[in-house]
């Protein structure tokens, strides 16, 4: 997409997503190594974990807006779908747990749509039957009791 960027104001968008980008790595790395630091306490985990959440929002807003719109522009159908299948090529050993995550809390409807209007129906009954329920019964924050 950079190289068919010509306009100075399309590529200072596109960097500052990558800025973006960025800064929630950073977070994310952050929060993997908080909490086995003795440094780190609940108010600052909290702290960073909000800053996650908001910033989280807030980039994945600007991409709709920003990205998105200069995607149509620039990338022509087959470009657009080869980077559909690079990028399933890439999240398919991890979709088990990714699919589900992105899942929680939406919506029943938009998760109908996801299901059924994004992805092919063997990957529908996968979801519903094992990888949804797997995802359910994790203990992400060692709460439940043994």
């Amino acid at each position: 997409m950079r190289q068919s960027l010509r306009a100075p104001f399309s590529l200072a968008r596109l960097e500052v997503i990558e800025a973006e980008h960025a800064v929630l790595a950073r977070l994310l790395e952050t929060l993997d190594q908080a909490p086995g630091g003795r440094e780190v306490g609940p108010d600052l985990f909290s702290e960073l974990t909000g800053s996650l959440v908001t910033g989280l929002r807030g980039h994945l807003r600007h991409e709709e807006e920003t990205v998105f719109p200069l995607v149509q522009t620039v990338l022509g159908e087959e470009q657009w779908n080869h980077f559909g299948r690079v990028h399933a090529q890439r999240i398919e050993p991890d979709a088990a747990r990714i699919l589900p995550w992105l899942l929680d809390g939406a919506a029943e409807r938009t998760v109908a749509v996801v299901l059924t209007q994004l992805l092919p129906e063997s990957v529908h009954r996968t979801y519903t039957d094992r990888w949804q329920p797997a995802y359910a019964a994790l203990d992400r924050w060692g709460a439940r009791s043994p």
